[in-house]
């Protein structure tokens, strides 16, 4: 390198400096105190990140609780609707024996439409139809009564008496309905409904045709194939 050169590189290397301090100088600041205020500035982008960052996740997961609960709502909204139009096709069938000359249902009606509801409850409960004519391979069938048998066993009280006071329309009842559980209605006998506080007996029979009926279609499941009987 020329000393002409290494003059000229010098130069620029001294002017770049000089308007470096000038910066400087009009920020009133040293280099290193230019540095720890870039620092802060650094620190201050990153922390503003990570809180726009914390905001967008909680309003994800609101909306996600949001999405959960309508979802849940409806399909509580669902369930009544349900239940309305079984308490309405009930009384349409009241409303039609009374036409026909019975001014009040007899306890064998009574008896009749808690058999006949049965099933029709337990298909709203468990999400399957076609319970009450069950058609198909036998093998399909014993599947489908496990399945509803286990949901049934795992009843809480609450559905116990959902399930008892809407087949049965008695919901003075429905206190002592919640006092059992889904491997009690399926064990049960008709005496247990007078320590439950049914002690009425037209009200015994009627609660005990739904249980009844209950029990026959979640029992009443053993099958053997053709080829092990004897």
């Amino acid at each position: 390198m020329s000393e002409a050169e290494a003059e000229a590189k010098k130069k620029a290397a001294e002017e770049e400096a000089g308007e470096g301090q000038g910066q400087g100088e009009d920020l009133g600041l040293t280099e290193e105190e230019a540095a720890i205020v870039i620092g802060k500035y650094a620190k201050g982008y990153v922390a503003r990140k990570e809180v726009e960052a914390h905001k967008k996740e909680r309003e994800e997961q609101r909306l996600k609780e949001q999405a959960e609960a309508e979802e849940k709502a409806a399909s509580l909204i669902g369930a009544a609707a349900k239940g309305r139009l079984q308490k309405k096709k009930f009384e349409e069938l009241k409303k039609a024996s009374q036409e026909e000359g019975n001014k009040k249902p007899t306890i064998d009606f009574e008896i009749a439409l808690s058999t006949k509801f049965a099933l029709k409850k337990l298909e709203a409960m468990s999400g399957l139809q076609g319970l009450e004519k069950m058609q198909g391979d036998a093998s399909d069938q014993v599947a489908i009564k496990k399945r509803v048998k286990a949901e049934v066993e795992g009843w809480s009280g609450s559905q116990c008496s959902d399930f008892l006071t809407s087949v049965t329309a008695m919901r003075p009842y429905s206190t002592a309905f919640s006092a059992i559980n889904g491997k009690a209605i399926l064990r049960m006998s008709i005496n247990s409904l007078s320590s439950m506080g049914v002690k009425q007996f037209d009200h015994q029979r009627i609660v005990w045709a739904a249980v009844k009926e209950l029990q026959r279609f979640c029992n009443n499941i053993e099958y053997v194939p053709a080829d092990e009987r004897v």
